[in-house]
């Protein structure tokens, strides 16, 4: 016994119950979906949230950082806007040029240690 699905599109007769009897009318679908596009459409939901989740931190992290952020600043919820000034004091900061040449080495030694590792 072979089922069949109900069309997706198309001219269909749908039935309706109304107090004087069953009506029979048509309803006009302009376009069948093929099955990529009904799973997008399902898709969609789950892209949005996932969009909003990604975006969300990412803009919230850049807004933040053109402001003045501290523990005084963060409980009285008055943060002064002060630009790229907190990047080009990072820049100009010798610690910061040590720290990024430290990161690298560390991520370049371990990723080989675990890619060579890997392969034995």
């Amino acid at each position: 016994m072979e089922h069949s699905s109900p069309p997706l599109g198309g001219l269909e007769k749908v039935r309706m119950q109304s107090r004087r009897g069953v009506k029979l009318f048509h309803k006009f679908r302009t376009k069948e979906l093929t099955e990529g596009q009904f799973a997008f459409l399902l898709n969609i939901p789950a892209g949005v949230l996932i969009s909003f989740i990604l975006l969300f931190p990412l803009v919230s992290s850049f807004s933040l950082s053109l402001h003045k952020v501290g523990l005084s600043e963060l409980r009285t919820g008055a943060m002064a806007f002060v630009g790229p000034k907190n990047f080009m004091s990072c820049l100009s900061d010798p610690f910061f040029w040590t720290s990024l040449k430290n990161t690298f080495i560390f991520s370049g030694v371990s990723l080989s240690l675990m890619l060579s590792a890997g392969l034995i």
